[in-house]
C-alpha cells in the first residue's frame, strides 16, 4: 500500500471534516473513516469505501460530494494496487497530486 497516498486521503478527509459547512453527521462519518484508515487492517479500505458511500446520502454541498468522490477514487486506486494487481513501492509516484487550491487531481 502506498502510505503517502493514504496520508493524503486522511489529510483531505480532515480538511473536509473541519469545514464549517459540514453537518454534524458528516463530521462523525468522516471521523470514522479516518479511524478505519489509520487502523491498518486488511479490510480497512473496503470499510472506508462503504462509509463514504453512506456519506453520499447525507445532505451535503456539491463541493463536499465531489471531494468524497475524489477520495473514493483514491481509495479504489489503493485497493486495486494493494490487491495484487501491481505492487506499489516507495519509488512509485503517487497516482494523485494535490493542486494549489487543495483539490486532488489525477497525475498524468
Amino acid at each position: 500500500m502506498n502510505p503517502t497516498l493514504l496520508m493524503d486521503v486522511v489529510s483531505h478527509l480532515e480538511q473536509l471534516k473541519d469545514d464549517h459547512d459540514a453537518s454534524k453527521k458528516f463530521k462523525e462519518k468522516a471521523e470514522k473513516v479516518i479511524a478505519i484508515l489509520q487502523e491498518d487492517s486488511e479490510f480497512g479500505i473496503d470499510k472506508a469505501l462503504s462509509f463514504l458511500e453512506e456519506m453520499e446520502s447525507l445532505g451535503m454541498s456539491s463541493y463536499c460530494r465531489t471531494q468524497i468522490w475524489d477520495i473514493a477514487g483514491m481509495l479504489e486506486s489503493l485497493k486495486n494496487y494493494s490487491g495484487g494487481h501491481k505492487s506499489l513501492n516507495n519509488h512509485s509516484p503517487p497516482l494523485y497530486k494535490k493542486t494549489e487550491s487543495g483539490l486532488f487531481s489525477v497525475r498524468k
